[in-house]
């Protein structure tokens, strides 16, 4: 009977370890906003970008026309390309209600399903409210911007 016993606490004991090991490997939207700085950063709304690293038109938007992820230093993206422009403006801006943020699908699944990401590059805008709206104009800079000011109300 102590052996049944020692068994059975061990198997608990191992579908703890087991569920804390599952928690903290998952980047769920809460960690993930956690982690980029979402929560109590000022901002109402997050612009993401889900790209993958093997995607040429990814590399394109990230890194500009080149296309080649030698052009985004560090992983970062090129501050010439059209993402870049629209990442660094929202970035440095204070005042901007958009936080933009990057999702590098094949590390961070969950948010996939959440948003209803099948393809890449994808950029949707998840609002204050809870709702969210994908992008679907052209890859450019102003389009982006163009985008975020009719969809949000404010001069971004």
């Amino acid at each position: 009977m102590e052996g049944t016993s020692k068994m059975i606490i061990l198997l608990i004991i191992g579908f703890f370890i087991y569920q804390l090991v599952s928690y903290l490997s998952d980047p769920g939207p809460q960690r993930v906003q956690r982690q980029r700085g979402g929560s109590g950063s000022g901002n109402k709304h997050k612009l993401y970008l889900f790209y993958t690293t093997w995607c040429p038109h990814c590399t394109k938007i990230r890194c500009g026309q080149s296309a080649t992820t030698d052009d985004c230093p560090n992983g970062s993206p090129n501050p010439q390309s059209a993402w870049g422009k629209t990442f660094y403006s929202l970035k440095n801006d204070a005042k901007s209600k958009v936080k933009p943020v990057e999702i590098d699908a094949d590390k961070e699944r969950e948010l996939l399903g959440r948003y209803g990401v099948e393809g890449y590059p994808t950029i949707i805008l998840a609002k204050g409210d809870g709702s969210h709206k994908e992008y679907a104009g052209d890859n450019t800079h102003e389009g982006i911007m163009d985008f975020l000011k009719k969809e949000t109300g404010v001069s971004v």
